[in-house]
Formats: structure tokens, C-alpha cells, sequence
């Protein structure tokens, strides 16, 4: 942005300036030559007060022009018939101090001029300044506002997440990625009754049962180094001290370059389904055993035992029943036995 420096001479075009220059010389070598010899006034004074007027008026570049007019002006009397060739010393000192003064005042306009030019350039650049770091400062308002907005929000977050992660029903841990614990929730601390700070030395702190530390780390050993998921069933002892089984899922939270950062675990307790599995195979192995049993005394009992489907087809005949019709291998599939006389059939 480019700012004109302002003149202390009026707006108006610069012949006009330079007019008013040539026109304020003239009036006062009139009046200079005319009226000031019948008052005994030095014509220099009023010459330079002319310099110092257009200065005011139209500026150094018409006040330098009216300054060598009204030099010129003062060289008329020397013009005159009898004036002696060669001037006075009084006389040189005058025209010398008229044309030093003169001169200075045009060089300390211009200087005035160039000086309120730079200072009003200066001013202008620190308005533009001003308004630049004005922008600037609302700009970085808004973005404060923003990220202190984004901030709080993020902290919200935070919160509500850890909040999920302790009220969620199972205990869920977070591990560095060479596999060991640094992050508990609530529920995995009132679950074994552990702080957040007590691990003592283990994979799942000092809440895995002993007997299953051996299987524990060999089956983090395989899977950190090839940063696979897994699952497995391990004991955890609860505050009380008692040990329960538990599915455990680990899986690897892995950076933008594949890299494995974290371990995320999530355990459910299976300790009353495991109760459950066992007591249904030992009901299924003493079921088998009963059966077995039975089917020893009906087929060891002295009587022959004979079983009928619905529809009356024999589809069973005990040890006994084989043994006395000597059939062994054979396949009953009549309503009447094999060995039933045969005048007996229709009555049966």
C-alpha cells in the first residue's frame, strides 16, 4: 500500500504554487523599491519574509524560486546610474546574509517537508501495522477460543471414555509393547483388590495363579514377537483369595508403521461355566457308567428280558435270551420271539 506524503501547501496544482512564487516576488520588489525607500526600510526583510510566506504557502521548490526572484531583486539598485562597480563590504555581507537565510529556510522547509512525509509514512505504517497485529490478535483469540474449546471437549471425552472402560462389566487392562501391565480399570482393581501400582513383576500383576504363569508367558512370548491376537483361559484370584477362570483376549494397537505400541486385554469370568462343563461331563461319564452297569445286570439276570418298539417289533433280547435260543448274531425283527413254538404265533 503506497501513501502520498502530504505538503503543508495547499492542494492545488503546482503552477499555481509556482505562481503564487513568482507573483509574491514581484508584489515585493514594487513594494520593496517603491515604497520602502520614502520609509528608510532594508527591502532584504521584506524579501525575506516573502521566502518564508511562499514556504508556508506553496512549498521549498516555490519558495526556492521566489528566493533567487527576490535575490535577483536586490541586485536592481545595483543597476542604477552612479552605483560603484565594485560593492561595499556592508552591502556583500547583506546580499550574503540574505541568500544564506533564504536558503536556509528553503532547505529547512524542505527538510520539514521530507520529515512530516516520513513521519506521516511511519504513521501510516504503524496504523497498518496496528491493524495487522489487531488481526492478528482476534485471529489468535479464535483460535484460542477453539482450541480451549477443542480442549475441554477432548477432555470430556477422556473422561466419558474412562468412565466406559471402568463401569464396562469385565476387567480390561492395557500392556507396553513388551507385554507387561501399566493400566487397570476399576473393575479389574475391586475384582482382585490390587491398585493401579501393584504388579509386582508379573503380566497380570501378582493376580495370576502360579500354576498358569509358566503357560501365560509362553504364550506372550509367541504372540509379542509375531504381534498376532490371541485368546486364552487363565485363574486370576479375586480380593477374597479365591482363584477363578477367566477368558483372556489380547489384541495389539499397532502405530502408522505397523509397529505394535500397546496391548489391549479384555477378561470375562468363565469360572461357573467351567463348574457347569465339568459337572455335564461328569453327569455324562456316570450316565455312561449307570448304563453300562444296567445293561450288566439285565444281561446277567436268569430270565430272559425281551424289548418291544411301538409298533411291537422286537428290537432288543439280553445276553440270557441270546444265549438260551443260541442266536447270538441274529437280528430280531418280528413281533413274536424266534424261538416262540409255532402253534403259538397266531395266539400271540
Amino acid at each position: 500500500m503506497t501513501t502520498s506524503a502530504p505538503s503543508r501547501s495547499p492542494k492545488w496544482p503546482m503552477i499555481v504554487n509556482y505562481a503564487i512564487a513568482f507573483v509574491s516576488a514581484a508584489i515585493a520588489a514594487v513594494v520593496a523599491f517603491a515604497v520602502l525607500p520614502s520609509w528608510g526600510a532594508d527591502p532584504a526583510l521584506l524579501f525575506l519574509c516573502v521566502v518564508v510566506l511562499v514556504v508556508l504557502a506553496a512549498g521549498p521548490g516555490p519558495a526556492a524560486l521566489a528566493s533567487v526572484l527576490t535575490f535577483l531583486s536586490l541586485q536592481y539598485p545595483l543597476l542604477a546610474p552612479g552605483y560603484p562597480f565594485v560593492l561595499q563590504s556592508s552591502e556583500i555581507i547583506r546580499l550574503g546574509l540574505f541568500f544564506v537565510a533564504s536558503v536556509l529556510v528553503v532547505v529547512l522547509s524542505a527538510a520539514q517537508t521530507r520529515t512530516s512525509a516520513s513521519l506521516q509514512l511511519l504513521g501510516n505504517s504503524k496504523e497498518m501495522m496496528i491493524g495487522e497485529l489487531q488481526e492478528q490478535n482476534d485471529r489468535l483469540r479464535v483460535e484460542n477460543a477453539e482450541h480451549s474449546e477443542a480442549v475441554t471437549r477432548a477432555r470430556a471425552a477422556e473422561q466419558e471414555i474412562r468412565l466406559i472402560v471402568d463401569t464396562v462389566p469385565a476387567l480390561i487392562a492395557r500392556y507396553r509393547a513388551d507385554g507387561f501391565m501399566d493400566f487397570r480399570n476399576k473393575n479389574w482393581r475391586e475384582y482382585t483388590g490390587l491398585s493401579q501400582d501393584n504388579f509386582g513383576g508379573r503380566r497380570w500383576g501378582s493376580a495370576l495363579h502360579p500354576d498358569d504363569e509358566e503357560m501365560v508367558e509362553r504364550e506372550w512370548r509367541e504372540h509379542i514377537a509375531t504381534g498376532e491376537p490371541f485368546e486364552l483361559e487363565q485363574r486370576l484370584r479375586k480380593a477374597d483369595g479365591e482363584y477363578r477362570w477367566h477368558r483372556i483376549r489380547r489384541v495389539p494397537l499397532r502405530g502408522e508403521t505397523g509397529e505394535v505400541i500397546n496391548w489391549y486385554a479384555i477378561a470375562f469370568d468363565i469360572d461357573d461355566r467351567r463348574r457347569t462343563e465339568d459337572a455335564l461331563r461328569n453327569s455324562e461319564a456316570d450316565l455312561a457308567k449307570a448304563r453300562h452297569e444296567l445293561q450288566l445286570i439285565i444281561d446277567t439276570v436268569p430270565v430272559l428280558v425281551l424289548r418291544h418298539r411301538a409298533d411291537g417289533i422286537i428290537d432288543y433280547v439280553n445276553e440270557v435270551g441270546r444265549t438260551y435260543s443260541g442266536l447270538t448274531a441274529t437280528k430280531w425283527t418280528t413281533r413274536t420271539s424266534i424261538i416262540t413254538h409255532p402253534d403259538d404265533v397266531p395266539r400271540l
